[in-house]
């Protein structure tokens, strides 16, 4: 091959090469920027429907309260194409232009996610807008001049790289030609590899022209690394976002695979971190879950419909993905649901028992200033009265004590309390009570069970609590047995009457606020129905625990258990 042939094949790889960095810089850079540019605009248009308040007329003043970081025009649209709000108002938009003419717009009240590339005549620049659909619909806008910029500025870069190069490659060639080859092949390696982000690796080789294109071309792919880190970090932040809520978030795809849960859900549905997840229409098992989901893949819209759990209860609300598939956001009102019944329950239970002694109170009043009736008459009338309200007050007193207990405001005070003391003290409160019941009362102290570390105050309550439930439920002729005995590292007191009993249906719900195994006579007798549950919650603040045994006609033991370390 003579010089002149291998000269002009030389200048010919030259042109070639200038062309192939061109294409590449276009093609690569500029639909990398693009789409990574589209991918994040679509991101931040779920991200800021997510963040709409539920009311329509609040969403033009959330646009101003977006986080800072969403950095791009915002435009909510309504599903007829009317613009309702935008973060950087147009003209257009403040003349309420319709704008279901525009591509991406008529996409998005398609229900698809539309994108389109348009130049601004007003504001003389190119943009990017992603429209994500609604309601409403949300158009994000970015302006292109920086991208077109970057691709401008390296192929403009390479041009005059690649002329230059060109120009000493005339001048030098028959000089250089082996000076130039190998630098030349060494770029062109490298610019082979930008496509698989390793970044230009090209060391100077002390050839200006070739050195002057390297810098270029460095440049420009800082430039692109630079954008694309930008972007992933916007893209890490939205995941911080929902790693961080405490509502459960779930992607799955079209086929119901489970692509992204973040911690929340897989605490509430009892996952590991590491532990895959099921397919979709297997996650749950009830029956009203599954045709939640089931509406879900099919792209259908959920909100907050309640899934209820063995265990609890949830919230669901689902939206679909574009392309398939849908995020289902869960929230866990299990507590909610709880306190709901507590307070429905509360409110039946101190209403049903105020009602007996008011309507008594009510009747007997009216009585009194309606009719002339003697003095004893009026006096066993007046005496009535006095009882029902001590109830009433009894009630109160009882419901405040567990209120204060379960608030967390009740405070222990524990010191070491002799047992026969505290007991015989208790017992001495409810002596004209068990004298009138024809009651008797022992107390058998074992050994190594003389002294409890307790609050003394909540120990009176407990003990005098016990003693007047066992008299009310004895017999004349009964006798109340109070019995303290050390065991399992704790002393447990036991208070065992010899009364009617009940049976064992009763046991597991004797604790509960109000609960009475023979509501006539525990009225009857004076009992307000708290009793007991006071007694359960004074002995779990002491990290004891409370247990019944009974039969019926044979009388019922309360044990009460302390630890004693």
């Amino acid at each position: 091959m003579t010089r002149g042939r291998r000269g002009l094949l030389g200048m010919i790889a030259l042109v070639t090469t200038a062309v192939a960095l061109l294409v590449l810089s276009d093609l690569l850079i500029r639909s990398d920027l693009e789409q990574s540019m589209r991918q994040s605009l679509e991101a931040e248009g779920h991200l800021v429907r997510g963040l709409l308040p539920l009311e329509t007329v609040r969403w033009p003043s959330a646009l101003s309260k977006l986080p800072p970081n969403l950095t791009h025009r915002i435009t909510l649209i309504t599903p007829d194409g009317t613009p309702l709000a935008d973060s950087d108002p147009a003209p257009s938009i403040r003349t309420q232009v319709p704008l279901s003419n525009r591509t991406e717009i008529a996409s998005a009240m398609a229900g698809r996610v539309g994108s389109a590339t348009r130049r601004d005549a007003v504001l003389g620049a190119t943009f990017l807008h992603v429209a994500i659909p609604g309601p409403p619909i949300v158009r994000v806008s970015a302006d292109l001049s920086e991208i077109n910029g970057i691709v401008r500025r390296a192929q403009l870069g390479i041009l005059w790289a690649a002329l230059l190069a060109l120009l000493i490659g005339l001048g030098l060639h028959t000089l250089s030609r082996r000076s130039y080859r190998r630098p030349l092949g060494t770029l062109t390696e490298a610019i082979r590899a930008l496509p698989g982000g390793g970044g230009l690796r090209f060391a100077r080789s002390d050839i200006e022209e070739i050195d002057d294109l390297a810098e270029s071309l460095r440049q420009m792919t800082t430039r692109v690394a630079e954008q694309n880190q930008a972007l992933g970090a916007e893209r890490h932040h939205g995941e911080a976002l929902v790693d961080t809520m405490v509502e459960g978030v779930l992607a799955c795809d079209a086929r119901g695979n489970v692509i992204r849960a973040n911690p929340a859900i897989r605490r509430l549905l009892g996952y590991t971190a590491d532990e895959p997840l099921p397919l979709l229409a297997t996650l749950f098992h009830t029956k009203a879950a599954r045709t939640l989901v089931d509406a879900a893949l099919r792209g259908e819209t959920v909100t907050n419909a309640e899934l209820p759990l063995d265990e609890g209860a949830l919230l669901m609300s689902a939206r679909p993905l574009p392309g398939g598939g849908s995020v289902l956001v869960l929230h866990d009102v299990t507590d909610i649901r709880r306190l709901e019944t507590i307070r429905r329950d509360f409110v039946a239970n101190v209403s049903h028992e105020l009602k007996t002694p008011l309507t008594s109170i009510a009747g007997y009043t009216e009585t009194l200033l309606r009719d002339e009736v003697d003095h004893p008459t009026a006096i066993a009338f007046l005496r009535i009265i006095q009882a029902n309200a001590r109830r009433m007050q009894d009630l109160i007193e009882d419901q405040l004590d567990l209120a204060r207990i379960e608030s967390g405001s009740f405070t222990l005070h524990p010191i070491q309390v002799n047992l026969r003391e505290a007991g015989e003290k208790a017992w001495a409160g409810c002596h004209e009570v068990a004298e009138v019941a024809q009651v008797d009362f022992a107390h058998h102290i074992g050994s190594g069970a003389e002294t409890l570390p307790v609050d003394p105050a909540s120990l009176q309550q407990i003990l005098s609590n016990l003693f007047s439930n066992a008299i009310r439920y004895s017999s004349p002729g009964g006798t109340v047995v109070c019995t303290s005995i050390a065991r399992e590292g704790g002393i447990e007191i036991a208070i065992t009457d010899t009364g009617s009993g009940m049976t064992g249906e009763h046991l597991p719900r004797i604790f509960e606020r109000f609960y009475r195994v023979d509501p006539a006579r525990s009225r009857a007798a004076g009992g307000t129905g708290l009793g007991l549950s006071i007694v359960k919650h004074l002995v779990e603040a002491h990290g004891g625990r409370v247990a019944a045994e009974s039969a019926l006609g044979e009388g019922t033991t309360i044990r009460c258990w302390f630890p004693t370390s």
